[in-house]
């Protein structure tokens, strides 16, 4: 089967959330296919981009 990962998983798996990460593992050994839709791949990398040069916060 073939799985979209929104950008809230992505988020949980860079987290390494126990729960996401293993049910990201049992679809990999199930030898399902995973897709990063463009607009999530957009939006992680914005979340980079600006994590990168937002100002400490006190």
């Amino acid at each position: 089967m073939v799985y979209a990962i929104d950008t809230n998983v992505i988020v949980e798996i860079l987290n390494r959330n126990k729960l996401v990460c293993s049910r990201l593992d049992g679809s990999l050994k199930r030898g399902d296919r995973l897709v990063v839709p463009v607009i999530s791949d957009y939006e992680i990398w914005r979340g980079f981009y600006h994590k990168s040069t937002d100002p400490p916060y006190i």
